[in-house]
């Protein structure tokens, strides 16, 4: 049941996505906490706290980000091709197949938005507004949201009965 809903897996994509991701987990290794934790941040204290814990180790951000925007386009060109040239779509009720196409590219234009202003936020953390921290803690929030949606109503396809 599944294997058939998976026929023309783009299975290219997700190995680029699997090979970036592996690329960024790597690049930042020495980094405590981890660059997640800053998706995780609300405000300027929170934001500062880390990039201090980071010391020398903060200047690995830029080179991060940049990693994280092609692993962002390849997982959003991989949620659409799922969503769109696999059987899986046709396993879900109609009305739901156009935004099951739309969630991981969401996730992805979410997530391009997120390292934008993390990397302003870390350039410019003195003098960045207040609000900006809250809205890339929230951007943040919503790709999760996203991603979590995508992955539910994949897995719901996956196993419903024909």
């Amino acid at each position: 049941m599944c294997r058939s809903r998976l026929a023309g897996f783009p299975g290219g994509l997700a190995s680029l996505a699997v090979l970036l991701y592996g690329l960024m987990i790597f690049h930042q290794r020495s980094l405590e906490p981890p660059v997640l934790a800053l998706q995780f941040v609300y405000s300027r204290a929170d934001f500062a706290e880390i990039l201090g814990r980071w010391g020398a180790g903060a200047a690995l951000l830029p080179a991060n980000l940049l990693i994280d925007l092609a692993f962002v386009l390849a997982y959003g060109l991989f949620g659409h091709r799922l969503a769109t040239r696999t059987p899986l779509a046709t396993a879900l009720p109609a009305p739901l197949r156009p935004g099951f196409a739309a969630l991981l590219p969401a996730a992805a234009g979410f997530d391009a938005l997120e390292n934008g202003l993390e990397f302003y936020l870390a350039a410019h953390l003195e003098r960045a507004a207040d609000a900006l921290f809250l809205v890339a803690g929230l951007v943040s929030g919503g790709k999760w949201a996203l991603i979590a949606l995508f992955v539910a109503l994949a897995v719901g396809a996956l196993l419903r009965p024909r």
